[in-house]
């Protein structure tokens, strides 16, 4: 007996005892006296909580007696299966998170992505990897073609690399397409030569990457195309310009946050219209685009007209006599029609005529029809302008908050111009139909946007794209149109406040004279100077519209992406293989499709020399025992050392598969890829796929082959049962009626699933989920073994077995007798007598039938059990034990745990039958071990030599 004071008493036990609690041992609370040993995650948080004192019984591993060895068998977990009620169960088909597991391990859609905070993939044997991103992917463009670039993880360790692929299409088949594969302890950053390489060179070091969702598509507008002229619109109090035009679209013209001018926006008490009694005449200059027209009437009415008015011009009909010209020329009537709205220009009075001028480049091609007309063009025209009484004007210079096609909502006008509250207050909040010029002022900027990083921003990459090319057409030939654009960053301290200088850049963008298809500029920078983790960036256009060509000009521009990048200083990244990749989109795509990135691998492990010596030297393998001894030994999973393998039982079971199957299904090929999956999981995972269990041996790790088999490691009876604690069930439990079982075709890595029966007549089939399994012959036996258990378990037991059942490894064939029907009485002793410590007394009176066998179990202060033959005393509450304890029996009163007892009768009431252990727990506070088995039938296995030859 020892004694500790401890503030923490799981840690404490943790260091003394290793991260398992040994079986059989349990944990007392002296203040309530009853057992807190936990069972799950819940009551371990619960233990925490509880104050103490506690007593902790941890059973001894030496020992002369049978009590002692049995104690020492559930104390070393001697042949116990490697499994835990505190962990979770290995994948299997009703425990796959499909949102932590690779895609590797995916029965669907399988993409390449991030697994933030997973565990790095851990593969085994041979799978179609589709790789973990490490990094954010960048794209950039080369030559007008997008291209991304990834940095990836395929898993730990090394790997030969048998093809790689995006999605079902050899890399080596997609022109521009690169793939690069860094072996363990080396990258792109490392100055190494790949361990393979798929297409030209990448030549790019890894980069952290991050990409700014401020920059998403934003049109970089020319400077001089920002204007609405003359065209009608409704302002309505407190902040809102409304189009009238349907035509007119404010987001092809304005962005939000630039300073516009609107000029022309007076609403006057009516209007004023004149229409020249003699007609008028029109004329205009001679260029393809007039830019004046002029309008001359009779009398002098000048004053009425003045510059900067707006003028509405209706029954605008116009004609003039023209000549068709060649060898048959004669005259015929021309026509037009010049009906618009036009801002006064000037007006004038000369030689009994008023001419007014107007501005005509808004209605050019109208004027244009008779720019070279040989004589006079007249009409009768009705001028329309508003009255010289003004109510309010709303011209000022403004900031657009917010805008749609038809809407601008203005930021706070009203302190700009107090006429907004006169149209609030006098006006009831709403204009006419007025016809204002709207225009941009200043530089037309998309930003500043703030960016920041953990790490100083030290590159910065922005592509900027003309999504339908860039290009003038005539209709006859086409031109190369190229526009530049500029660049700024500029430092921001802690509070948001810029400082340092401003960093410029100009690119330009090439158009073409051939193609119309995107055009695109990628700007890859290094911001040098003082390291800095915030900066703010902002993007403009420098080239204007072209106004004067002829013909259609296809030049809008889109800054589509920014990313802020910060150096990787590091030159590898340990027992890790990385493939970097570089994927091109399609020709006119806006971006690159999803990735699909994956490469067939097998995993290098080191080969079996003899005993338990392996090379250093790697090879690929998918042979279960190189796996399973390469988990056990791996300092990240099992840590075992050698001594704790039986490697020559691990090799000589893997042959033994082959030569019973015929086939080589001594094979696992997966992808660990869970962060909770313990290393008894992992193996007992690894041993299942191949028709195994793992078990222990003392402290030697074994495999247990299930398959057909005429003898029985243990028999199970009275003497070995807990009496009352058996129960069987006749038929099956389970409701299922066929089975469908998915597993990985590796010739296409596509889902195929068996299905039993074949013609899917089930209603109700049980799915189950490969673990493991790539090899055809391989699912075929586990689907047929677990549709024969299916068809042929009809009974099924259950019962409490003493500590020599640790010796069982699931799917062991044993005998069972029924006890079932064995009548049992249970109590205290009470008393032992003086002169024969082998007579006692017991706390219940017993029915001793004269020449019955009785047995009797003895549950002993330190929780194990002892068994003997048992017999009268003389009376009903004296019994007479075969032999002395080994434990010294403790009375009521005389401990906190008095020595208890169950006597049952001594014979089977029907012969014992062949089982299957299906499960087996963890062991009972008394240290009995619950069992559950299921009716043994060689039918089970009738099929496991269909592919002998």
């Amino acid at each position: 007996m020892e004694t500790h004071q401890v503030n923490d008493l799981l840690s404490f036990l943790k260091a003394e005892l290793g991260p398992r609690f040994p079986p059989g041992a349990r944990i007392t609370d002296m203040a309530t006296k009853t057992v807190v040993t936990p069972k799950d995650p819940l009551e371990v948080s619960a233990l925490r909580g509880m104050p103490g004192p506690f007593v902790v019984e941890v059973f001894p591993r030496e020992g002369l007696t049978w009590t002692a060895i049995a104690v020492a068998l559930a104390a070393s977990t001697a042949s116990m299966i490697l499994t835990s009620i505190l962990t979770p169960d290995p994948p299997n088909a009703t425990a796959r998170n499909v949102q932590q597991e690779s895609p590797n391990n995916g029965l669907s859609e399988r993409t390449n992505q991030a697994r933030v905070n997973g565990r790095v993939p851990d593969i085994l044997g041979k799978v179609r990897s589709t790789a973990d991103l490490l990094a954010q992917p960048y794209k950039i463009f080369e030559n007008h073609v997008e291209k991304e670039i990834a940095f990836m993880c395929i898993g730990r360790g090394a790997y030969a690399i048998h093809d790689a692929r995006d999605d079902t299409t050899p890399i080596s088949q997609i022109a521009g397409a690169s793939v690069e594969v860094y072996a363990p302890f080396t990258s792109p950053n490392s100055g190494h030569a790949p361990q393979l390489r798929i297409g030209n060179a990448i030549n790019q070091p890894v980069i952290s990457s991050k990409r700014i969702n401020s920059v998403n598509g934003q049109v970089l507008q020319p400077q001089d195309v920002g204007s609405a002229i003359r065209r009608g619109m409704v302002f309505r109090s407190p902040n809102e310009v409304v189009s009238q035009d349907s035509e007119l679209d404010f987001t092809e013209l304005f962005i939000a946050g630039e300073v516009i001018s609107i000029q022309g926006a007076a609403q006057t008490q009516g209007t004023y219209s004149f229409s020249p009694p003699e007609g008028a005449t029109f004329r205009t200059d001679s260029a393809m685009r007039p830019a004046w027209g002029e309008v001359t009437f009779e009398g002098n009415h000048a004053a009425e007209w003045s510059a900067g008015q707006v003028v509405t011009l209706s029954n605008g009909a116009v004609s003039w006599t023209d000549h068709t010209g060649g060898d048959g020329d004669f005259d015929y009537t021309a026509t037009g029609n010049v009906t618009g709205i036009y801002g006064v220009i000037s007006a004038s009075f000369a030689a009994g005529e008023t001419t007014v001028r107007l501005d005509t480049t808004q209605n050019s091609a109208a004027w244009a029809a008779f720019r070279t007309a040989p004589n006079v063009v007249s009409g009768t025209p009705t001028l329309t302008r508003p009255s010289d009484i003004v109510q309010f004007d709303l011209s000022g210079m403004y900031t657009i908050n917010t805008l749609t096609s038809s809407l601008l909502t203005l930021d706070n006008p009203s302190a700009v111009n107090p006429a907004w509250d006169t149209l609030q207050n006098d006006y009831g909040g709403v204009s006419v139909v007025m016809n204002p010029t709207i225009s941009t002022t200043g530089e037309r900027w998309v930003g500043w946007f703030t960016v920041e990083s953990v790490q100083p921003i030290t590159r910065v990459i922005a592509n900027v794209i003309a999504l339908n090319g860039l290009y003038k057409d005539n209709g006859r030939q086409q031109y190369r149109r190229d526009v530049v654009y500029r660049f700024e960053a500029q430092r921001v301290d802690g509070n948001g406040n810029p400082y340092g200088p401003v960093l410029a850049f100009n690119r330009e963008i090439r158009g073409s004279a051939v193609t119309k298809v995107v055009r695109a500029d990628t700007l890859d920078v290094e911001l040098g100077g003082e390291p800095s983790k915030r900066w703010q960036m902002r993007a403009r256009r420098l080239t204007n519209s072209d106004t004067d060509f002829e013909g259609s000009v296809v030049d809008e521009i889109q800054w589509r992406d920014l990313y802020a990048c910060s150096a990787v200083d590091r030159t590898h990244f340990g027992d890790v293989t990385t493939v970097q990749s570089v994927t091109f989109a399609t020709d006119g795509a806006l971006a690159v499709k999803e990735r699909k990135l994956n490469l067939l691998v097998t995993r290098k492990l080191p080969r079996r020399v003899s005993g338990s010596t392996f090379t250093t030297e790697l090879y690929p393998t998918t042979d279960v025992a190189d796996i399973i001894s390469a988990v056990c030994l791996d300092p990240l999973i099992g840590n075992r050392a050698p001594a704790e393998v039986d490697f020559d039982n691990i090799y000589a079971t893997a042959q033994a598969i082959r030569d019973y199957f015929g086939v080589d299904v001594a094979q696992f090929n997966y992808t660990i890829d869970s962060d909770n999956l313990s290393f008894e999981e992992t193996l007992d995972m690894i041993a299942q796929a191949v028709f195994c269990r793992a078990y222990r041996r003392g402290s030697v790790i074994k495999l247990f082959f299930e398959r057909a088999s005429e003898d029985a490691s243990l028999q199970f009876n009275h003497r070995n049962k807990l009496p009352g604690s058996e129960t069987r069930t006749e038929g099956s439990a389970m409701e299922n009626d066929g089975i469908e079982y998915p597993w990985i075709d590796p010739d296409d890595d596509s889902q195929v699933t068996i299905y039993l029966p074949e013609d899917r007549s089930a209603v109700n089939p049980k799915r189950y989920d490969s673990v493991g399994v790539r090899v055809r012959e391989q699912a075929y036996i586990h689907a047929y073994r677990a549709w024969n258990k299916l068809q042929f378990q009809d009974v099924v037991t259950e019962f409490d077995a003493l500590p020599e059942a640790n010796l069982l490894a699931v799917s062991e064939r044993i005998r069972v007798a029924d006890n079932t029907r064995a009548q049992g009485s249970d109590g205290e002793i009470v008393d032992v007598a003086e002169d024969d410590g082998r007579l006692v007394a017991l706390s219940q009176p017993y029915d001793w039938k004269p020449g019955g066998t009785y047995r009797i179990f003895l549950q002993s202060s330190d929780a194990t059990i002892e068994t003997m033959a048992v017999q009268s005393g003389g009376s009903a509450r004296l019994a007479l034990l075969e032999r002395e304890p080994r434990t010294p029996i403790i009375l009521r009163g005389e401990g906190y745990n008095p020595t208890t007892y169950i006597i049952g009768e001594g014979t089977s009431p029907r012969e014992a039958m062949p089982f299957l252990v299906d499960e087996k727990g963890a062991p009972n506070d008394d240290g009995t071990i619950p069992l559950k088995a299921i009716n043994y039938d060689a039918r089970y296995y009738q099929n496991d030599l269909d592919f002998h030859a």
